[in-house]
């Protein structure tokens, strides 16, 4: 199995095989009710795809249709033959019939849908989508007891060395089955006494900590960032960052965390991420919105938006990947351009556009009411 990255995804995108593609995304995640079945929901629906293609394929050449026929056989074996740890929580495949373009990838965030697409490209807006869902993020679990910093990628969660900085001894130190040791009154101190100087102390511990903090994350490069904890804690400790990466603070969860598991911490704050995406993408609709009204560097609607795609001129597109667009409302300079795509392949084609142009891709579901404002698909350009 090999690893997503965006490198992998623009040479899938420039990929011109010579043959056709079979391009196959099983959503076969264990957590879905559909996957619990005896024949679990994904397989019926990668069958249901392979005969779907066959069927679409008809009308093609003899040795098209063998062809597709070999690969339909042997990647339906194939994905039979995976144990439950080989099929993650999605799999993405691309084949051609001489196998000059065989990859395989086990995904931990689940495409949004099984399918199957048989076409002379490959398929990528679903790997685009698992992509931006999983950009890296820094996750901040904060505590009045310590503080522990986690990676995010793709689904999964990592330990990074020094990740926990303890209150006790004031430093860097490696996770290793921390439990936290809450703190008691000494004999003869008056309750009230103490926990006066328990929130002193909790206090200078979290300014201590934000300032260690702050020097990591610096180096560690994050792009963006999650706090989760108690919220009196968790606000005072953003408070305490400096304004460049308190900044980074995309969304700020109420959950202690900080003693999980990394699938318990990924399974929790997933979500968060996702909804701090889909914000942030509506503030891009919102500008590129305003921009294309006013007559700046923005598109919106399909035939512009696409029109600026053929030209380069892209530098973040926004949509929906799995809308079907008419592509008979653009014009015919730009159909040619394109392909002449069939209406299924639109949106593939767009995205496919902006990754190879070096574009950032931002998904967002089909009823976003800021799509539907911009026509369904919208752009910032580079000029």
């Amino acid at each position: 199995m090999v690893n997503l990255s965006a490198d992998l995804i623009r040479d899938l995108a420039v990929r011109r095989p010579g043959t056709p593609v079979l391009s196959l995304y099983a959503r076969t995640d264990p957590r879905d009710p559909a996957n619990t079945a005896a024949v679990p929901g994904w397989l019926v629906e990668v069958r249901n795809g392979l005969r779907e293609v066959s069927r679409q394929a008809e009308q093609e050449p003899r040795d098209r249709r063998l062809a597709l026929r070999q690969l339909r056989d042997q990647a339906e074996q194939d994905i039979l033959d995976l144990d439950p740890a080989g099929r993650g929580r999605g799999q993405a495949w691309f084949l051609t019939p001489d196998r000059a373009l065989d990859l395989r990838l086990s995904l931990q965030l689940p495409p949004a849908s099984t399918l199957v697409r048989w076409d002379d490209l490959p398929y990528v807006s679903p790997l685009v989508d698992v992509a931006d869902r999983g950009r890296p993020a820094g996750l901040v679990l904060v505590s009045t007891e310590a503080v522990r910093l986690l990676h995010w990628q793709d689904g999964m969660v990592t330990e990074p060395q020094r990740s926990l900085y303890e209150i006790e001894p004031g430093e860097w130190r490696d996770y290793d089955a921390y439990v936290g040791h809450p703190g008691r009154a000494p004999a003869r101190m008056h309750v009230a006494e103490f926990d006066q100087r328990l929130e002193e102390w909790r206090q200078r511990f979290l300014r201590t900590a934000a300032r260690s903090v702050a020097a990591d994350l610096e180096q560690r490069g994050w792009d963006q960032m999650v706090l989760a904890g108690e919220p009196p804690v968790a606000a005072a400790f953003r408070d305490q960052l400096p304004d460049p990466l308190a900044r980074k603070v995309i969304a700020v969860v109420e959950a202690n965390l900080l003693r999980e598991e990394t699938t318990v911490v990924a399974d929790r704050l997933g979500a968060a991420l996702d909804r701090a995406r889909i914000g942030a993408g509506k503030a891009l609709l919102e500008q590129a919105i305003d921009h294309a009204l006013a007559g700046g560097a923005a598109a919106i609607g399909w035939p512009e938006v696409m029109d600026s795609l053929v030209q380069q001129r892209v530098r973040h597109l926004l949509l929906d990947p799995a809308a079907d667009p008419d592509p008979a409302q653009l014009d015919p300079n730009t159909q040619a351009a394109l392909g002449w795509p069939a209406r299924p392949m639109l949106a593939e084609r767009a995205v496919e556009q902006a990754v190879a142009s070096g574009a950032e891709v931002t998904t967002l579901p089909a009823d976003t009411p800021e799509l539907a404002h911009a026509g369904g698909a919208a752009a910032l350009l580079r000029y």
